[in-house]
């Protein structure tokens, strides 16, 4: 009897042991389907790493289930900082450890927005279960709540780091027979995430103390701290946007520095100290910066470029050569020749020819002699006429036929200088055309001028170079100064030169305006987060949206001065200077010089001409002389040689 009951108590324990084994494989074969629907469902990568006190049977059942599709492996509590290269991690809550791993899991940061968290939770509160563990808004942490049919899937994330308070949201169900069902897609579970009670500070760099009572009214002193007042516009619609509360820090300085044998704290050493989330003044986006910061937003383009007023022609080139085309001055010099050349046959004939040549008056005929025919092609090209003219009617068809000619050409130059004159070059649009050209440039101050330096030019005047290598330095003020008075290349930030050219222009001042960037024109400037902080995913997010919908094109408008408008360019007359009239005076001063030139060989030659006639003349009235000399010694001579030889006879 007693050996019975034995038995029956056996088989009895044998079926409860076995139904629960079944139940606890058939409970682990749905969270391995699970997991292998959610990993698909958000296209996950296919790396596992769980943590589970199931017992050696169940989880080598558990562990084959995943093996098909699921590289896995098991975490324990000494290899915590191994996670950080796991993607996706599931943990079993009814673990005894779980809440100690957890624990060490904050400490050790890695909740973070790149990791899924699945942590299998049944038969208790979340809230008491997660005491005193904070999951950061940012982090992707999911709880599996097991029931009748399957799995319901919560998100959730703390909002504050000063409460302890858990937010939880329904985001979908799994089903033996329906698979991962998501009521909420990923994008929408994180448009509503925002703190509560929760500080975000900020540190900004202000130059001017009377900025921090004019940080929003867009009145006192617009340019200066302008980039503070921008970002710090900005930045508000972030708090907005994320429901945080803001504290705001003012230094001195980007950089700490000591000023005074005082150290000076500044932006940069809050961000890295970490006293600081973001920093209120953006930096340049260089090499170095990347494994400093994290970077959150673009929000500002500085652009510096040569900023001037649209220059005449004359500036960059010759204006009398520009009317005609390079063929159509050779045309007008082939028929220059050719009209030479027709002219001199027929005078020449009309001087050789006894019959005409009978009636000609030499004083009003024109003569065989080129540079008459010259000069009188030029007389009839400047419209002026000469003083005589062909007497033949071959002669006069060939002079009629010449100022006709010349006159269309004289018109057509004509017209062509005036509009040239009152109109702009186009071809001054590159850095070397304008250091090239006699417009004279200035600098901002304190700009570099080592990309300047590096540039390799060939073969220029020293003008050219003392632009670059002896560079001249204005301030903002003086150099728009310089500008509208006269033309003047002016390098400077783009937004401060057009405020005040915005507040000191007329209307018909503005219009003309040109630039010429440089190769490092742009400069892109950053707003950065202190490094590795767990929000910069949701700090990214807000700026992006603040910039989708118009909130920093509006506060960049309200502070930063765009190029002005011109709004009345056909009332604005410029007058002829002497640059204008460069190559005039040019070709005068040529003329004046040849012709003193040539003067001063015709009187050196008159005078060396004089000279030797006055030798000549010299010489011939001392031959004379000695002549006569000679004929009044021969004539007192010969009566004394008569009465010789008469004695001799006697």
């Amino acid at each position: 009897m007693l050996g019975k009951r034995l038995q029956v108590f056996t088989i009895g324990i044998f079926f409860i042991f076995t139904e629960n084994l079944y139940a606890n494989i058939s409970k682990n074969t749905e969270i391995s389907l699970f997991l292998k629907d959610f990993l698909k469902q958000h296209v996950r990568s296919d790396k596992l790493a769980t943590y589970t006190c199931w017992g050696k049977e169940t989880e080598i059942s558990f562990k084959k289930t995943l093996q098909d599709e699921i590289l896995h492996s098991s975490v324990s509590e000494k290899s915590l900082d191994k996670l950080i290269y796991s993607d996706n991690i599931f943990l079993d809550a009814s673990c005894t450890k779980t809440q100690l791993i957890l624990q060490k899991i904050e400490e050790l940061n890695l909740f973070t927005p790149s990791q899924y968290w699945m942590i299998l939770k049944t038969g208790s509160d979340l809230d008491d279960f997660l005491q005193n563990i904070y999951f950061p808004i940012t982090s992707n942490v999911y709880f599996l709540d097991q029931n009748y049919y399957g799995f319901s899937i919560k998100k959730v994330y703390s909002p504050s780091s000063k409460i302890q308070y858990l937010n939880q949201s329904f985001v979908g169900y799994w089903t033996l027979d329906n698979g991962y069902v998501e009521i909420i897609g990923k994008f929408d579970q994180n448009k509503d995430r925002k703190f509560i009670d929760t500080d975000i500070t900020v540190s900004y760099v202000v130059e001017d103390q009377e900025t921090l009572t004019h940080l929003d009214d867009y009145r006192y002193k617009i340019l200066i701290d302008s980039v503070t007042k921008y970002n710090y516009a900005v930045l508000q619609h972030l708090y907005y946007l994320l429901n945080a509360s803001k504290v705001e820090l003012f230094r001195d300085t980007l950089y700490s520095k000591d000023i005074d044998g005082k150290h000076v704290i500044g932006m940069v050493e809050d961000l890295k100290s970490g006293i600081c989330e973001i920093g209120g003044n953006p930096i340049e986006f260089l090499s170095n910066t990347v494994d400093e910061f994290d970077f959150v937003a673009h929000t500002r383009k500085m652009e510096k470029k040569f900023i001037f007023r649209a220059t005449p022609h004359s500036y960059i080139s010759n204006v009398f050569t520009l009317p005609f085309d390079t063929y159509v001055w050779y045309s007008c010099f082939g028929l220059m020749v050719a009209i030479f050349l027709v002219a001199y046959l027929v005078v020449y004939w009309e001087w050789k020819d006894p019959v005409f040549r009978k009636y000609l008056i030499p004083r009003f005929a024109l003569r065989p002699d080129p540079v008459d025919i010259f000069l009188m092609e030029v007389g009839s090209a400047a419209q002026q006429g000469f003083e005589s003219e062909p007497r033949s009617n071959a002669g006069r068809i060939v002079f009629i036929f010449t100022l006709i000619s010349l006159m269309f050409l004289y018109t057509s130059f004509s017209a062509n200088i005036v509009a040239l004159l009152q109109s702009t070059t186009e071809r001054l649009n590159t850095l070397e055309h304008l250091l090239d050209s006699r417009i004279p440039v200035g600098f901002e101050q304190n700009v570099s001028m080592k990309y300047f330096e590096d540039i390799n030019f060939d073969k220029k005047t020293k003008d050219f170079y003392n632009k670059i290598y002896k560079p001249v330095f204005y301030g903002i003020e003086e150099g728009v100064k310089k500008i509208k008075e006269e033309f003047f290349g002016f390098y400077a930030d783009t937004t401060s030169v057009y405020k005040y050219i915005s507040d000191s222009f007329l209307e018909n001042e503005k219009c003309g305006l040109r630039e010429i960037p440089f190769k490092n024109s742009y400069v892109d400037y950053w707003l950065v987060a202190r490094k590795n902080t767990s929000l910069i995913d949701l700090y990214r997010s807000g700026m992006q949206k603040i910039h989708e919908v118009g909130l920093r094109s509006r506060e960049h408008h309200r502070i930063f001065t765009g190029k002005p408008k011109c709004d009345s360019e056909g009332g604005n007359f410029e007058s002829v200077g002497l640059a204008d009239s460069y190559g005039a005076f040019l070709f005068m001063g040529v003329g004046i010089g040849l012709s003193l030139f040539l003067f001063l060989i015709e009187l050196a030659w008159q005078k060396y001409f004089k000279m030797k006639r006055e030798e000549i003349l010299n010489f011939i009235d001392d031959e004379e002389g000695r002549e006569s000399y000679r004929e009044e010694d021969e004539l007192e001579d010969g009566p004394n040689e008569q009465q010789q030889h008469f004695d001799f006879a006697i």
